[in-house]
């Protein structure tokens, strides 16, 4: 230091034990008590500063600027920090105010620009010494405080710290904002920094909640924790030290997100890391998976990881793997057994697998094969077993072959199809064969271009298709036949694909079948970039070439994600407007009326019935949610083939998902139909109905029935699989039978559902039944129950009176039953009735009894006569188209008469035939031969026969002349007087 003339210059230099060394240069004058400082220089390694001012004896007031020299480290650069202020002298005690300025601090790749703050300090000369500090850039705050002396310490805290994924060099994107505090003590050399985060993004992930705590002790050892939240924890512990690293990761319940791959995670982590090693030991497990709304079994894992070899074990409901190896060449080894994957539309089940994989750096091979893989999709089942093998290097090769079945809804599409889908190179070859399924596909990946066809057949339907692709674009034919109603249906079609473009198109097709007919005009589907267009160009159908329902042109325009098709106009049997559309989800409108006038005349012959009337309709549809609402605003007349009178009717139905309301109400002369159903779901409910007086009608060219009927009853659906119907009725009438209806065979009844029949029935006061025989008053009553067609039964038929005519004789029925009865493969069918008849002076009884087909018949007269007498008065002819078995009974009982046929053979010396007769027309009688020879040339011959015709009771001469030709003269002589000549020959030929 240089004194002259009250003025001082001068240099010095600060050093301390810690290396801290500060360079310093000044100048300034005394004049009289006060000190003025002219210029103060300081200079050091990290930073500089320029002062002036007066110092007095205790106060004192100076001003400085000055500048903290740029740092610039491998991941950390500082601009220089430039400051500004002044400070007050109050002796013992020292006042200072600084204004700072930072530019930019880098971390890493994070950027903090444009820092500024205040400083302000106090202290208290050799005794305290504190700075205080607050900073911003508009988002960032911090505070600091700085014990220079006596502690030495520095604490701050900080808020809106943002961090993202450049301070980590991360692709994925991070943003988190910080909040939190922490200390530096100089003397101890201890560092604890905490904080905490309450949004953090990564990725497209969203964390509620982090935070961390840092405890280091400088140039020695530290300690990390942290913690994050995302509907789970994950908890981490790190050990800092001279050696390497030690930690334990610990997850529970924590959500991730990989892609398109997310579940959950519970698991813990230990790891060591030093110079010469890396280890670590985890296990846990993965729940909740899902890839692509697949949802993926619980996996178990456990392993370690130890000088760059990974062994772990993997293991799931139907699943076992196996790792080992380096990351860049590792084994894999899988097992599948009843393995299962689930999506919201399917199901997909390995019953049996194993698999080998190889993955070596980029180069990737394997090898496996499964049985049973059963995947189903909206009623779609694929079942296939096969072989697969693949090597992944520059290029892929892959040969998969197998058995593939195909089913929809348990029905069989196809089974036992062969494939063999390769991959070499630059050739992908699929090739599948059945006996019903023809399927091939070549493409060169090269190239690009290829073609590919197939074709299906079934009992009623016969597809084929065929195309090729090349470049970017694809073109498909293809061509369908279809057996509806009989007739065969051809529709064609064609679809182009080309970038952003693509067309699917119908072909017009004119079909005229036997009783349904129409033109269909085509259809096209364009779809341009994300604009789609549609063009329906109409639809016309017949019914037994009768205009049906026509269906007008309609035009939409729209997108993938929403379309709208310009109202349908619907003219016909249904008269109004259909409106389609697409957004999201199918959505349908209609309103109009159903003309039921135009529908029965156009299908009265099949629905035999003849209505007059409308009914008006609207439906709505959205996705899985409908509405129906169907009602007859006017009556509604009807004439049916099931009732003989004509009656009047309404209803009113409104079906929705969870509800379903019907009512129906018909009006008779002096009866009534009535029907209702009230129910929480239209797939399964009950229909209630109740009936009085009804007047049904049953005709056919064999019966004719006539009935008027009480009762009620109920029809049960559930899930429009199976319908159980109830029936308990009482009714009077008559039914007249016009003919025996002839044997069929059994045919086999298939249903779409399954129909469970449980009905009780009976007659009020009697049932009058014509027969071609006579007639009966009968009571009926009885039950039909069971599956439909295999129905069980029990039925009683009592006889109350009657008249019926056999053979010519009027018999009357005095009283009898018949009983039908039929329980699951037993059936009984048995017949029980009492008749009698006159023959002057003669009183006949008969009884006819057992089972139907072969009864017994029981007979005797008053006064008595033999059984024979019996008999030969009781067939005086008639016919024998009966529904009754007594003409059968007693046919059976004549053939018995033979039985004394020898003994007036031999008392008359004649010979006697006795036999029934019938005729075209189905009449039934007996016949007596009585044939006498008179000579060897000679003989006479008389019939008596109980039929009608008189040309069935003749008398018969034969003459022989005596050659040995057989050669016959005839002469008959009829009843009814006419007379006939004959010439018969006979030869035998030996050639």
């Amino acid at each position: 230091m240089k004194v002259e003339n009250n003025h001082l210059t001068g240099e010095f230099l600060y050093t301390n034990l810690r290396g801290f060394n500060l360079k310093g240069q000044l100048t300034a004058f005394i004049k009289e008590n006060t000190l003025f400082l002219q210029q103060l220089f300081l200079d050091s390694k990290n930073f500089y500063l320029i002062g002036q001012g007066t110092l007095e004896r205790k106060e004192g007031k100076l001003s400085f600027l000055g500048q903290v020299k740029p740092i610039k480290k491998r991941n950390f650069l500082m601009e220089a920090v430039n400051f500004k202020g002044s400070a007050t002298v109050e002796l013992p005690r020292v006042y200072l105010t600084a204004y700072v300025e930072e530019p930019k601090i880098r971390v890493v790749e994070q950027e903090i620009v444009n820092l500024t703050g205040i400083i302000r300090g106090e202290g208290k000369l050799f005794k305290s010494l504190v700075a205080r500090g607050d900073f911003t850039n508009g988002e960032l705050e911090l505070h600091a405080e700085y014990q220079i002396i006596p502690e030495n310490l520095l604490t701050f805290s900080y808020r809106n710290l943002r961090i993202t994924e450049k301070a980590f060099k991360l692709k994925e994107k991070v943003n988190a904002v910080f909040e939190g505090e922490g200390v530096l003590r100089f003397k101890e050399k201890k560092l604890k920094v905490s904080g905490v985060s309450r949004n953090i993004l990564v990725g497209k992930d969203t964390f509620g909640e982090g935070s961390f705590e840092f405890n280091y002790i400088l140039g020695k050892e530290g300690k990390l924790t942290a913690y994050l939240s995302n509907h789970g924890d994950i908890r981490l512990k790190i050990n800092l030290g001279k050696g390497g690293i030690k930690g334990e990761v610990y997850g529970e319940n924590y959500s991730f997100s990989f892609k398109e791959l997310t579940g959950k995670i519970t698991g813990k982590v230990n790891f060591e890391k030093t110079k010469d090693k890396m280890f670590a030991e985890f296990s846990g497990n993965l729940a909740n998976l899902s890839y692509r709304e697949v949802v993926l079994p619980q996996i178990n894992f456990e392993g370690y990881f130890k000088n760059s070899q990974l062994v772990a074990a993997l293991s799931g409901r139907g699943l076992k793997a196996r790792l080992r190896g380096k990351p860049d060449d590792l084994n894999i080894e899988l097992a599948l057994k009843n393995f299962r994957l689930r999506h919201r539309s399917g199901e997909l089940i390995v019953p049996s697998g194993a698999f080998i994989l190889q993955a070596q750096g980029k180069h990737l091979k394997g090898k496996g094969n499964f049985t049973g893989l059963n995947i189903s999709s909206q009623g779609v089942r694929l079942v296939s077993s096969g072989k697969i093998r693949f090597k992944k290097d520059e290029h892929l090769y892959l040969d998969l072959t197998g058995d593939l079945s195909v089913f929809y809804k348990d029905k069989v599409i196809d089974e036992s199809l062969r494939y063999a889908f390769g991959v070499n190179k630059n050739l992908i070859d699929l090739k599948g064969a059945s006996k019903r399924t023809r399927l091939r596909l070549n493409y060169r990946i090269d190239q690009k271009k290829g073609s590919f066809g197939g074709e299906y057949a079934a009992k009623k339907a016969f597809l084929s298709f065929w195309g090729k692709i090349k470049d970017r674009k694809l073109f498909a034919e293809g061509k369908v036949r279809l057996k509806v109603l009989g007739d065969y249906v051809n529709l064609r079609g064609n679809l182009e694909v080309e970038k952003d473009y693509a067309r699917v198109k119908l072909q017009p097709y004119r079909y005229r079948g036997k009783l349904i007919s129409y033109n269909f005009e085509g259809l096209q589907i364009v779809k341009k970039g994300a604009e789609i267009s549609v063009l329906f160009r109409g639809l016309e159908t017949e019914f037994m070439k009768r205009p049906l329902l026509t269906i007008s042109e309609a035009k939409g325009q729209g997108t993938l994600k929403g379309i709208q098709l310009s109202p349908l106009k619907l003219k016909g049997i249904v008269e109004g407007s259909l409106n389609l559309g697409y957004r999201e989800e199918l959505f349908v409108y209609s309103k109009g009326r159903i003309n039921l006038t135009l529908l029965s005349k156009n299908m009265a012959s099949l629905i035999r019935s003849e209505l007059d009337g409308r009914v008006d309709y609207e439906f709505w549809m959205r996705g899985k949610e409908f509405r129906l609402v169907a009602t007859t605003k006017e009556i509604v007349r009807i004439r049916s083939a099931y009732f003989y009178e004509p009656f009047i009717g309404a209803i009113n139905l409104e079906v929705e998902p969870n509800s379903l309301m019907f009512s129906m109400v018909n009006w008779f002369k002096s009866g009534y139909l009535n029907a209702y159903a009230i129910a929480k779901d239209y797939k399964n409910f009950n229909v209630i109905f109740q009936f009085e007086r009804v007047p049904v009608k049953y005709y056919t060219k064999e019966l004719k029935v006539a009935l008027l009927a009480d009762g009620k009853g109920k029809v049960g659906v559930k899930n429009f699989k199976k319908i159980n119907f109830e029936l308990n009725t009482a009714f009077d009438g008559s039914v007249r039978i016009l003919k025996i209806p002839e044997a069929k065979g059994k045919k086999e009844t298939k249903l779409p559902l399954e129909l469970i029949l449980n009905t009780e029935f009976k007659t009020k006061t009697g049932l009058s039944v014509k027969l071609p025989e006579g007639r009966l008053f009968t009571a009926l009553s009885g039950k039909v129950y069971g599956r439909y067609p295999d129905v069980n039964y029990d039925i009683l038929v009592q006889v109350k009176s009657g008249k019926v005519s056999y053979f010519g004789k009027d018999f009357i029925v005095k009283g009898g039953k018949l009983e039908l009865r039929k329980k699951d493969e037993e059936e009984e069918r048995y017949v029980d009735l009492e008749l009698n008849t006159w023959e002057e002076p003669y009183k006949i009884f008969l009884k006819v009894k057992g089972e139907l087909e072969n009864p017994e018949v029981y007979y005797f007269s008053e006064p008595p006569l033999s059984r024979r007498d019996i008999l030969l008065r009781l067939i005086g002819g008639g016919g024998n188209n009966a529904v009754l078995p007594v003409a059968t009974a007693l046919s059976q009982e004549l053939e018995q008469v033979g039985a004394f046929k020898g003994t007036l053979e031999r008392l008359f010396d004649v010979k006697i035939g006795i036999g029934v007769q019938t005729t075209p027309t189905g009449e039934l009688g007996a016949a007596i031969d009585l044939r006498k020879r008179i000579s060897r040339l000679f003989s006479i011959k008389y019939r008596l026969s109980t039929l009608k015709d008189k040309r069935a009771t003749y008398w018969e001469v034969e003459a022989r002349p005596p050659l040995d030709a057989d050669v016959g003269f005839h002469f008959f002589l009829y009843s009814d007087e006419t007379r006939e000549y004959r010439l018969g020959y006979r030869k035998e030929f030996n050639f």
